[in-house]
């Protein structure tokens, strides 16, 4: 395509992926994603996903610094299998909550949730200088809970909440 550069943009990169800020052109597959059941289901999302939400959605979370929503990129093929985001900083407690969706059904349970939760608590943690990072996780996603206790031991960065 004339005037597209094909260079991705790139903000955190690991070995297998690589993190970009969620902009609009996204939100025909964000919608998809977050209205299949597969990944609704292990979310606090109950309803629909209409397109102007998912609009609003990238935009409050991609328009302050206490807010940021990222792609999930595999560098093999620049394909994205998910999103993983910050919410609601506050710079006063040095805290923040923390989010994260493989919404590709075959990119589950291969550590790309891993390496995105690793990379974005590297940048929290030591380019913004937070100290706590919190998330909620529904006590049945038993993938999502073992990804974050093996964090937990390993990296002691992450405060698990089980919601019942």
């Amino acid at each position: 395509m004339p005037g597209k550069s094909t260079n991705p943009i790139v903000f955190l990169e690991g070995k297998r992926l690589y993190l970009r800020p969620l902009e609009m052109a996204d939100e025909p597959m964000l919608r998809r994603w977050f209205c299949d059941e597969s990944t609704r289901s292990n979310l606090a999302m109950f309803w629909p996903v209409t397109e102007s939400f998912q609009k609003k959605y990238i935009e409050n979370n991609g328009g302050d610094e206490k807010n940021m929503s990222f792609a999930i990129i595999l560098k093999t093929g620049h394909r994205p299998i998910g999103s993983v985001g910050y919410h609601g900083i506050r710079w006063k407690d040095r805290t923040v909550e923390f989010g994260i969706a493989i919404c590709e059904t075959d990119a589950r349970s291969k550590g790309y949730g891993t390496e995105a939760t690793l990379l974005l608590l590297r940048y929290l943690f030591h380019s913004l200088n937070l100290n706590r990072v919190q998330l909620g996780v529904w006590d049945f996603n038993t993938p999502a809970i073992r990804t974050y206790e093996k964090l937990d031991s390993q990296e002691r960065a992450i405060s698990v909440s089980m919601a019942l």
